[in-house]
């Protein structure tokens, strides 16, 4: 759609939650109704009026509306096209009516205001401070505010929005859900980037575990952290601070703040990338030498907190050998706390262990850390409450599905009950990761549910683990794109083909070929675009060994002699050789990043190993 002037009348249908969409409005007059369909049935979410903008956030969504948008009385928008409404112009801010509908904030265009685009220009790391709870709370929250102060490209603020971050009782786990989403919105007002909240636990609430002399700090990113990476904060994370903070407790306190921050910019990226080892370098030396007042739980998350630092550090800054060293600070942390005391953290230190574990099998070549990723990530589904933290125990269950993959791929064997736990996994974490919720993270799930079933079809020779496969891949292909994540595509469409490879070399049917080549060659088109020169060759023989067997079908020549089993159920191994060959004809476990939207490149894919069956080869990425 152009940019220019568009006319609704009253009751009239901007446009529906679900439908795709591009175009960002404002409002010249009249006014607009946004709603969601939920379980409950549609809820009004916001009425908007003259001057007030809408619609971006499908374009962040990936151009799918989540709202629906009603007009109320007669209504004249201004239409931004998607690509302007994709890269705003500072210039666009003049067609906005000031001082309309956001409080103090009103004089920003509403870009700046919903996305905070003017701190981005800046670069600074912009952080707002709730006053802490607690006796002398104002007093502990202008120390934690003058020591930020002199940190370098940061811009400090306060706000005054309680909320839900003054408790009767002080700060429980019961209520940091609601703290996080209620800091959301203040950052979301105040163009801020990562909240601080805490408290001054009064002496009734201390416990033998807490000292009473300790500020505790909670924090939230305007972005929602990643809860698949390793080292990633979120609310539940508590940093212990004395009362006094000298240089060294402010560079952790500093290093907690980037650490937990997500950048929404890359020169806010640089900023944090420049500044977060040196910070943590220093504020570990008071980390691992903590004082006497503080007390067992206070030392463990102050532990936890260092380990999330030093993990964030080796994954942004690509420093695996800064992976042991987050270990043994894990380690060191659940040694101060048990699973009675505190299952919440318990599970959730298991599930960043887990994390940690896998990437220095990945990044340093440790097979023993697979195995020791798997008994944490099986700690970390069986501790974390699904019901409070849905996300974080669906990510367990993702990651578990995938070491229990990659332990096979490792080392396979006539046993199918690791394959089979690897498929429960999936199916548990895609109960939270629906494609309504979480439609990426769904896509990736499914993928990893195809690459299994792939594997169980044809090791054990069953079509229908085969078809299961192909309908997984196909799901998820309806989410990934090219157009958006090519290389995602790409190695889906290859397993894809590879899937469909195998149906037609055991049904013998050509439209399951031909159905392959497809694939291969839409794995091929972006491989070969994007420069992966080791996948686009892989990709080729795929081809060409499809086509010699369509070739072979279509002249009936005789190259195949189906093996006959007794019992029909379609799960027996084929000897020595059926056990092991497939391991060069899949998809081999790829590295395991945390984001959702990130493209695989040619180097984070492991090399087939081909090994000749009969007299086919299929390679896989």
């Amino acid at each position: 759609m152009a940019q220019g002037l568009k006319h609704y009348s009253d009751g009239e249908v901007i446009f529906r939650e679900g439908e795709a969409g591009q175009d960002t409005y404002v409002i010249i007059s009249g006014g607009v109704s946004l709603s969601k369909d939920t379980a409950r049935g549609l809820i009004n979410i916001e009425e908007l009026s003259t001057g007030a903008g809408f619609g971006e956030t499908g374009v962040m969504n990936g151009g799918k509306r989540t709202l629906t948008a009603v007009a109320m009385g007669d209504v004249q928008l201004k239409v931004i096209a998607g690509e302007q409404a994709a890269r705003p112009n500072v210039g666009q801010q003049n067609i906005l009516a000031p001082g309309k509908g956001y409080g103090s904030d009103a004089k920003q265009g509403w870009w700046e205001r919903l996305f905070g685009f003017g701190s981005l220009r800046s670069g600074k790391i912009e952080i707002r401070i709730v006053p802490f709870s607690g006796d002398k709370g104002a007093v502990h929250t202008k120390t934690v505010f003058e020591a930020l102060q002199h940190c370098a490209d940061v811009k400090v603020r306060m706000v005054s929005s309680v909320g839900p971050f003054t408790q009767k009782n002080g700060i429980s786990k019961n209520n940091i859900g609601v703290c996080v989403g209620a800091g959301r919105k203040i950052l979301q007002r105040t163009s801020g980037d990562i909240l601080i909240w805490g408290e001054i636990p009064s002496p009734g609430k201390v416990s033998g575990r807490m000292s009473g002399k300790v500020m505790h700090l909670h924090f939230v990113s305007a972005l929602a952290n990643d809860e698949d990476a390793a080292g990633s904060f979120n609310g539940y994370d508590m940093l212990p601070l004395p009362f006094d903070l000298d240089e060294a407790w402010t560079a952790l306190l500093y290093g907690v703040v980037l650490a937990a921050t997500v950048p929404r910019s890359q020169i806010k990226a640089r900023n944090i990338n420049t500044h977060i080892e040196p910070a943590i370098e220093l504020g570990a030396t008071v980390a691992q030498n903590t004082p006497q007042h503080f007390q067992a739980t206070e030392r463990a998350c102050l532990q936890i907190c260092l380990a999330h630092c030093v993990a964030t550090v080796a994954r942004r800054l690509d420093e695996p050998d800064l992976l042991g060293f987050a270990m043994e600070t894990y380690h060191r942390g659940l040694e101060l706390v048990t699973l009675e005391e505190a299952p919440i953290t318990w599970g959730l230190v298991h599930k960043h262990l887990g994390n940690v574990q896998v990437l220095t099998a990945d990044r340093l070549g440790d097979p023993s850390a697979l195995e020791e990723a798997q008994a944490s990530f099986q700690i970390a589904v069986d501790t974390i409450p699904r019901r409070r933290l849905p996300r974080e125990w669906a990510a367990a269950q993702n990651k578990l599905g995938l070491v229990l993959y990659k332990l096979e791929y490792a080392d396979p064997s006539s046993d199918i009950s690791r394959l089979n736990k690897a498929i429960w996994a999936f199916q548990y974490a895609m109960q939270v990761y629906t494609r309504i919720e979480a439609p990426v993270r769904w896509a990736e799930v499914m993928n990893n549910y195809a690459q299994v079933a792939q594997v169980i079809g044809q090791q054990f020779r069953d079509p229908s683990m085969l078809q299961k496969a192909v309908s997984a891949c196909r799901s998820s292909l309806e989410v990934r794109r090219r157009s958006r994540t090519p290389l995602l595509w790409a190695a889906t469409q290859n397993t894809l083909g590879t899937a469909l490879f195998m149906l037609g070399r055991y049904s013998r049917r050509v439209d399951y070929l031909e159905a392959a080549m497809d694939a291969f060659r839409m794995s091929y088109s972006v491989y070969s675009n994007k420069g992966a020169g080791h996948m686009s060759r892989v990709i080729m023989r795929n081809l060409e060994h499809v086509q010699k067997l369509l070739q072979e079908l279509k002249t009936e020549t005789e190259w195949y002699e189906e093996p006959q089993y007794e019992g029909g159920d379609g799960l027996q191994p084929s000897g020595e050789d059926g056990q092991q060959w497939w391991k060069d004809n899949v998809v081999s476990p790829s590295s395991f990043s945390g984001d959702e939207d990130y493209d695989v490149s040619s180097s984070e894919i492991e090399p087939a190993r081909p090994r000749k069956v009969a007299n086919v080869k299929v390679y896989s990425s």
